[in-house]
């Protein structure tokens, strides 16, 4: 069970990304409802926003509100913190994946899809691309490669926080 006090702390956020009047404490659950449900926002949004408020509480609680230290072994920092040819190895996997993915995109079949549904998604399922599926495909791959920075962020600073990464979601979709 989540303490109150853990419970509260992550209702401003929420109260702010929905653009709510504050709650008070028998309406948090039904003012998520109305985050979740809020008709202003694209669906895929919504749905990210409600997930990443709902992982962020339970980060926040299973953690404690504190760092997360250990004796990670060497092989776990070389992550973050080791060097390839001189550069950073974050560095030297952001240059691989980028030229793998960029490979994919031009010369892939499947994952030029990608091309077809941003420009039209309607015209790409009547020409028979499983729109709902690639689009699932998508927000995993993305979710891999986020999950990817995670574990650098760890190794590089030697240790894991709930409050790294904060608000760069926000940076990235205004970004894009």
């Amino acid at each position: 069970s989540i303490p109150p006090e853990m419970m509260t702390s992550v209702m401003p956020s929420a109260m702010i990304a929905s653009n709510m009047k504050p709650m008070t404490s028998t309406s948090k659950f039904a003012g998520l409802k109305k985050f979740a449900t809020n008709r202003d926002m694209p669906p895929n949004t919504r749905t990210m926003m409600a997930m990443m408020l709902t992982i962020r509480g339970l980060a926040l609680a299973i953690s404690n509100g504190e760092n997360v230290t250990s004796d990670f072994p060497n092989q776990f920092l070389f992550l973050g913190q080791g060097r390839v040819f001189g550069l950073p190895f974050p560095i030297v996997l952001f240059i691989i994946l980028a030229v793998v993915i960029g490979v994919l995109l031009k010369h892939h079949r499947y994952f030029q899809q990608v091309y077809f549904i941003g420009d039209n998604p309607r015209a790409a399922r009547l020409s028979g691309i499983r729109v709902e599926s690639f689009i699932y495909f998508i927000f995993m791959l993305s979710s891999l490669l986020a999950c990817t920075s995670g574990v650098l962020t760890a190794s590089l600073y030697d240790n894991a926080s709930n409050s790294y990464g904060i608000n760069s979601e926000l940076r990235v979709i205004t970004a894009v």
